[in-house]
Formats: structure tokens, sequence, C-alpha cells
């Protein structure tokens, strides 16, 4: 469960909600990580995020603010540095039966783009959890942890993606996407220039922003995994923005 933490910007005190990932799950899926390169990745394609920022508990707080049920929950914690997303008061949880109207086709069909790039499967599978934040027309996309599973592991799932790719297949289950019902619902005639917007930003996407990301997340003793996938990977989809676009068509059609 993440925690509603009170931190300094710039002197002044603002409520972040800070998560506290297991050392096994860091070790194992990197999820600091993916939430930074996650977050940096949307807004390199104009997609909508909390501010964020990374933070760490001293032994004042530790001592001295929280209870001890609490340090103990903590103390089960991984003990480097916290992924800590700027509290959104008001805005409502995302609801296709609700909300659908407040999203541009654009936006929706941007999201789902995305989301279909960096593999992410936590955006729908739950429906309580859909993890797109909505207020009148304004949205914001939280929680990338659950993405890019091919930095996670050994090479077999990143050369079955290319590979896929190579045939123009996505490996993704993008039908249990929270947005997929809206987009397919779409007349053909839409659909077929839904994602033109996203080939322009993909074909022009700044690879080595996200390269220097990793390597600053380095200096801090934050991993990405295979991080050199990663980069593989964008440059690939980058150079082939256009047949990217055209799997994800097929895929709403």
């Amino acid at each position: 469960m993440p925690w509603k933490v009170l931190l300094l910007d710039d002197g002044i005190q603002v409520e972040y909600i800070v998560k506290l990932f297991s050392e096994k799950t860091t070790e194992q899926i990197n999820p600091v990580a993916k939430e930074i390169i996650g977050n940096v990745l949307a807004n390199e394609f104009g997609l909508f995020t909390p501010d964020f920022a990374l933070t760490n508990f001293d032994d004042f707080f530790i001592e001295n603010i929280l209870s001890q049920r609490e340090r103990d929950i903590l103390a089960r914690k991984h003990s480097g540095w916290k992924f800590a997303s700027k509290y959104q008061d008001g805005m409502s949880i995302f609801s296709p039966a609700k909300h659908k109207r407040l999203l541009s086709i654009y936006d929706i069909a941007n999201i789902f783009a995305f989301d279909c790039l960096i593999y992410n499967i936590d955006r729908g599978s739950r429906s309580d959890k859909p993890n797109l934040l909505v207020e009148d027309d304004n949205y914001l996309l939280i929680d990338h942890e659950l993405t890019l599973p091919f930095i996670d592991n050994e090479v077999g799932m990143f050369n079955m993606i290319m590979a896929k790719f190579r045939e123009s297949k996505l490996d993704y289950n993008c039908q249990s996407h929270l947005l997929y019902p809206i987009i397919k619902s779409y007349p053909v005639k839409i659909k077929q220039d839904i994602f033109s917007e996203f080939e322009d930003t993909l074909s022009k996407l700044n690879i080595n922003k996200i390269r220097t990301t990793i390597a600053d997340l380095g200096e801090l003793n934050i991993y990405a995994g295979y991080a050199d996938r990663l980069i593989e990977y964008l440059r690939y989809l980058k150079e082939n923005a256009h047949s990217f676009c055209q799997i994800l068509f097929s895929c709403i059609i």
C-alpha cells in the first residue's frame, strides 16, 4: 500500500504518494526505474503524468514520525530511493461508462498506443485500478511499474517481441486494455488515421533522453535491468513508426 507523505518541494510541504516496493520486487522488475522511464516516455509522447520525485526517509522521520507498525512495514521494504508521485486531489478514477467523452479521440488513441508500446499490463486489468485519472477534460497517467517486461528477464521475451514485430504482429493483449472497447467501437473511417499523431511523435522520439535518464538513475544505484534492450527496441520502433501504427490499426479493426 502506498503512503501519502508530505515532502518538501522548494521549501513548501507538498503531498506525494510514495510507493514502497519489496527487495524481491525491486530485484525482479526494477519498478522505480520503470516508473521514472514511464513518466519520461509519456511526456515525450505529449501525454500527461503527475510531477514525480525520488525520496528516502531519514532516521528522524522514521524514529519520530512513523508508528511502530509503520516502521515494521518500512523495514520489510527496499531501502533505496523511492518513487513519489504528486498527490492529485479532486481527480476521479477513469470509468469508460462515465468519462469516455472527457477524452478526445486522439487522447484515447495516444494513450492506447503508448501502453501497447511499453507493454503496460496494468491499465485495465482491474476496473477499480485503471491507473488513469480524469477531471473535466484533463487526465493523468499513473503507475508504470508493470511495463517493459523484456528488460527484466533473459533474452527470450525480447527476441520474441522483436520477431513478432517483423511479422507485423503485436505480442501484447491489447483487448484487455481499459480503452480498447472505446477505440474498437469507432467507425473504420475514423480509425484509419487515428494513430497518425502518435506515429509522427514516435518517428521523432528523442531516444537520447531515455538513454540519459537510464544513466542518471544508474548514478543513484537505481537500475533498469537490461536497459540496452530498451534502447534497441525504441530505436527499432522509431525507424519503423508507420509499420508499428499499422500493427496497432490491425488490432482495432
